[in-house]
């Protein structure tokens, strides 16, 4: 989605043509870049010069060496720079006009003294001395659009949008995948309590039959100690009618009495002990189903 990659220099450029909202011009930007070295452009003889100032009348070998580089390195910024131009000028970024005063003959700047010694170095270059001829007199606007352009990184605004799209959907992703998780970790922890709870009910439930059991066993010893006194009870019945026929009837009224005085009082005991665990039993019974079925309710 990448309209143009600008390097370093060019955002340099960029950020001057901001600066000058009221105008500029590529002698302004060089300007301060050409510390000993002045250009002349010759519009009328189609020529371009590279002024270099020297110490002495003749240049030393070091001078010579950095004439040299600075020349090749000043023709290809120049060039660079003209190319930079047209593309922010059909981007519609920035106005360029040649003034009502426009100039027909040579055209200097730089910054080479006046009366030090110095080397002319003649441009022959095509590109060079047409970008020079092109750009060197003309006042450049910079629009809002450059502006924001430098305000966004020097990023285009379907760029900028394409970015913050981007980024929105990689927000949704991880919005789904963190709330992907947050379900599977729900339902973890939610399976955890209820096994939890599942065990301390099973727990509970093995509390309440050996609890029953006690009370069984003890059931059991209560008809243990029954069993000899229904016993005692048939036995005695089985000599109260043997003894029946040489009783007078008094005495067979008062042994029936006591008989069955003592087979109520005991049959009374046992009868109450079942009862109450028959009672505890039927409690727990009807505890654990109506949990169950609370518990069936809420799953619904």
């Amino acid at each position: 989605m990448t309209e143009r990659l600008f390097d370093q220099d060019e955002k340099e450029f960029i950020k001057h043509l901001n600066s000058h909202t009221e105008g500029t011009s590529i002698q302004n930007y060089l300007d301060p870049s050409l510390s000993g070295i002045s250009v002349f452009v010759s519009q009328g003889q189609n020529a371009v010069f590279f002024r270099f100032a020297i110490q002495y009348e003749s240049p030393t070998q070091q001078e010579l060496e950095w004439i040299k580089t600075t020349s090749d390195k000043l023709q290809l910024n120049i060039v660079k720079l003209t190319r930079s131009l047209n593309y922010l000028e059909s981007k519609s970024l920035v106005f360029s006009f040649v003034p009502a005063y426009h100039q027909t003959s040579t055209i200097q700047f730089g910054q080479c003294p006046i009366n030090s010694p110095y080397v002319s170095y003649q441009i022959y270059d095509p590109q060079t001395i047409g970008a020079m001829q092109e750009l060197v007199d003309k006042i450049i606007l910079p629009t809002h659009s450059l502006l924001e352009l430098q305000s966004n990184n020097f990023r285009f605004p379907e760029e900028v949008r394409f970015e913050k799209s981007k980024k929105l959907s990689w927000i949704g992703i991880w919005v789904a995948i963190v709330l992907s998780l947050i379900g599977i970790l729900s339902n973890s922890y939610l399976s955890y309590i209820s096994n939890k709870e599942s065990n301390h009910e099973i727990k509970s439930i093995k509390g309440h039959l050996s609890q029953i059991n006690g009370n069984s066993s003890e059931l059991l010893t209560k008809y243990s100690e029954i069993s000899p006194l229904i016993e005692t009870q048939t036995a005695l019945q089985e000599n109260f009618f043997k003894e029946a026929t040489n009783s007078t009837l008094p005495d067979i009224s008062h042994q029936f009495k006591v008989l069955n005085n003592t087979f109520r009082n005991e049959a009374k005991m046992t009868r109450r002990e079942i009862d109450k665990v028959g009672t505890e039993i039927s409690n727990i019974l009807s505890n654990q189903a109506n949990s169950a079925d609370a518990k069936s309710r809420a799953a619904d």
